[in-house]
């Protein structure tokens, strides 16, 4: 059901026909509105692929699931037929749940590899960017920043060779920082 409320107590209206009338029970108006303007449950096929869920001006719209040509599944939140909102994006190695803007991870989320990778924090145009977390299955862990999905600005990384503190740039040591070699 879609809600729609009164233009002139604003209260939910439920009584509504596919002819474009509506009718308040609570103040007794009748009201006229643009069928098309109504989003509907259904099926649209798309150049990447089949959307199932709400459509609003034969685009996505609210709630659905995205079935790509690659096998890849997309299931959240849409706005204007884009990718917006809070999702989730299954491929066949990874996971990644969170937010999304213009179709790409933008936001908050966390991306799970089949291989135990994690990355988790903010993203931007697809990738990390800003403070996050990343565990790699080698046993590696960064806690920082990153730019463009590379460690830049300030970050901790642990690896087999130990422990450095400090400055990173596009994903090398910058700066000032310490480092603690293992034993």
């Amino acid at each position: 059901m879609i809600l729609m409320k009164c233009r002139k107590c604003l209260r939910e209206l439920t009584d509504y026909d596919e002819s474009g009338t509506v009718y308040c029970e609570h103040c007794g108006k009748e009201w006229k509105y643009d069928v098309d303007m109504l989003p509907r449950e259904g099926v649209l096929e798309l150049a990447e692929g089949t959307y199932e869920g709400l459509i609003l001006k034969n685009r996505p719209f609210g709630t659905g699931k995205l079935t790509l040509h690659t096998g890849e599944v997309y299931e959240g939140e849409w706005t204007e037929g884009k990718l917006t909102g809070k999702g989730k994006l299954t491929a066949a190695d990874s996971v990644y749940e969170g937010e999304f803007e213009n179709g790409l991870p933008g936001g908050e989320g966390i991306l799970r590899y089949t291989n135990g990778e994690i990355c988790e924090g903010s993203w931007k145009d697809g990738v990390p960017h800003g403070k996050c977390i990343c565990i790699y299955s080698n046993g590696d862990r960064y806690e920082g920043f990153l730019s463009e999905g590379e460690y830049s600005g300030q970050g901790f990384l642990k690896t087999s060779e130990g422990e450095y503190t400090g400055e990173f740039l596009s994903g090398e040591f910058s700066g000032t920082g310490d480092m603690v070699y293992a034993d």
